[in-house]
């Protein structure tokens, strides 16, 4: 299963995989910045948080993924990242809240199986029988 979707503004290609979002920016486009040009992928499992915003008269919407990192310092943060980000006007606004419900899903399917399996590890055989 992979879905393609095209967004403007900058020029951006969402890619939905079965285990991660790719977002695809052009190489050469002088209007993005250097470190958003190229593909970044985010798997499902490492979305902390999705930040969405419909677009009202006079601002465009977005959709960002929120990532952990961890610092130099070794502190773990959760860091908003404009290249795992779109920006849509309200033409493109029912293709942003499909993304924002397939994500929303697989996020949920994630934390389900990681249930499942942790409940059964915590069991022991004689439980699971």
């Amino acid at each position: 299963m992979k879905r393609e979707y095209q967004f403007k503004d900058p020029k951006t290609t969402l890619i939905l995989e079965d285990d991660s979002v790719t977002f695809r920016r052009g190489q050469n486009d002088l209007m993005i910045h250097k470190m958003m040009r190229g593909d970044t992928k985010v798997f499902y499992n490492q979305i902390t948080q999705i930040k969405y915003k419909e677009p009202s008269l006079g601002s465009k919407g977005y959709l960002q993924l929120s990532t952990p990192r961890t610092s130099i310092l070794g502190v773990a943060r959760t860091v908003d990242q404009p290249q795992n980000a779109i920006k849509f006007k309200k033409d493109k606004l029912a293709e942003a809240r499909e993304l924002k419900d397939f994500i929303e899903m697989k996020i949920s399917q994630n934390n389900n199986a990681g249930i499942t399996s942790n409940d059964s590890m915590s069991k022991s055989p004689a439980e699971q029988v």
